[in-house]
């Protein structure tokens, strides 16, 4: 199964409809900033579906966290 397919719209070639869904991702993450300041090492369980979108720019972000 193609990813880019899962969840299409990540990498559509609409910016609009591309930018939507980067920036719910961004509000996830600044939401995830504002609990690990605290404590860097915290562990992260993102329960959503699709092609792990989320994780990919927290590890990127929280380098530390699991």
């Amino acid at each position: 199964m193609d990813l880019k397919q899962i969840v299409k719209e990540y990498h559509s070639k609409n910016i609009i409809v591309k930018k939507i869904f980067f920036d719910r991702l961004k509000t996830a993450i600044d939401l995830a900033r504002n609990k690990l300041s605290d404590n860097p090492r915290a562990s992260v369980i993102d329960i959503g579906c699709g092609q792990g979108m989320l994780l990919k720019l927290l590890k990127k972000t929280f380098p530390k966290a699991e």
